[in-house]
């Protein structure tokens, strides 16, 4: 096989992030990555308000890709995933009828109007006749644009797929059948996801990110909005030298991020009313471009009683005995979905 280029593109409302990876026969490696920054308004809560807009910025990537087609993420705040029981020994060519009867008891999207895909779970159901899937499902309508904005720039899309899709295969090392849960902490949100191994089994989407604890270092101390996000990086939840102020303005924020951690882990461990026979939560799994925050993992170890680290979104394609990706580990965290969405690509061109 000669060597092949693959696309991932994470378009949120305040970004444009690409990543290639070229396949060569067995072995991959980084091509190239970056990242456009979008006007505000541009995209709001994962719709396309200005296609012309985004166009521009599309073919900005375009022309330093260098590919003719690409793996797209879709909003999370914008699909939904959801399981459902079906019987165990149901032919292979009946399920997606199954599947399509269950969407719109289990999604507010007429099924003529949503676009959807299954996996099958390694989770058992209510009874050994009955087997576990895993349904994604997003408007149509919202597919389409995202597909007339990028087939317009020339990164023509052959694959969609939610942003917690694309996470777990980026961080969840193949074959494995940990229950994880992966957060996704950006600048203004945050994105918890459930993996059974590399199947998202439950996603959801809460109004914190970065930028909250910014401005709670700035309000609480005074500052400029650049001297706090120094404090955030720099210093976040350590008490040392004389930023031990800021601490209380961090973990006011942290807390909530951890509450919400805490909702999400109670539900999977205790929730029994579908039957599912469900694995616990082993570890927490932390990127996105504010998960480097200094001792944010150990805040949430402590609280948590699980493990919690940061994510490496190369273990699935890259061994850093062999050779060191030019990304560096804090950049790479940003670009988790995007490189999951690459692999996707790379992985699937035999």
């Amino acid at each position: 096989m000669l060597n092949f280029e693959a696309c991932g593109l994470d378009i949120s409302d305040r970004a444009v992030k690409y990543v290639s990876i070229i396949r060569k026969k067995r072995t991959f490696e980084l091509s190239k990555y970056g990242e456009h920054y979008l006007p505000e308004g541009v995209v709001n809560g994962g719709i396309i308000s200005d296609k012309e807009a985004l166009i521009k910025v599309l073919k900005q990537v375009k022309a330093e890709v260098g590919v003719d087609y690409s793996a797209v993420s879709l909003p999370e705040e914008k699909g939904y995933i959801v399981e459902v029981q079906v019987p165990a020994h149901l032919p292979v060519a009946d399920i997606r009828e199954a599947v399509e009867l269950h969407l719109e008891e289990r999604v507010p999207i007429e099924a003529s109007k949503a676009i959807f895909d299954y996996e099958k779970s390694s989770l058992a159901g209510s009874s050994p006749d009955q087997s576990v899937l895993v349904i994604s499902a997003a408007e149509r309508a919202i597919a389409d644009d995202y597909h007339d904005v990028l087939s317009a720039s020339g990164l023509n899309p052959i694959i969609f797929e939610l942003e917690s899709q694309a996470l777990a295969r980026a961080v969840i090392r193949e074959g494995a059948q940990d229950v994880s849960i992966i957060v996704d902490i950006g600048r203004e949100q945050s994105n918890l996801s459930i993996t059974v191994g590399g199947i998202v089994h439950l996603a959801s989407s809460v109004n914190v990110g970065g930028n909250a604890i910014t401005k709670a270092i700035q309000e609480d101390l005074g500052m400029s909005w650049e001297e706090a996000k120094k404090i955030k990086e720099d210093v976040g939840l350590l008490r040392r030298g004389t930023n031990k102020n800021s601490f209380g303005s961090v973990v006011r924020v942290a807390s909530i991020l951890r509450d919400e951690i805490w909702q999400r882990l109670n539900y999977w461990n205790g929730a029994s009313s579908d039957a599912i026979k469900r694995t616990p939560i082993t570890q927490v799994l932390l990127c996105g471009g504010n998960a480097n925050i200094p001792g944010l993992a150990e805040y949430l170890t402590s609280d948590m009683g699980l493990p919690v680290a940061l994510a490496n979104p190369w273990t699935n394609i890259i061994s850093f005995e062999k050779q060191i990706p030019s990304m560096t580990k804090r950049e790479s965290l940003k670009y988790c979905t995007a490189i999951g969405l690459a692999i996707r690509v790379a992985k699937n061109n035999d």
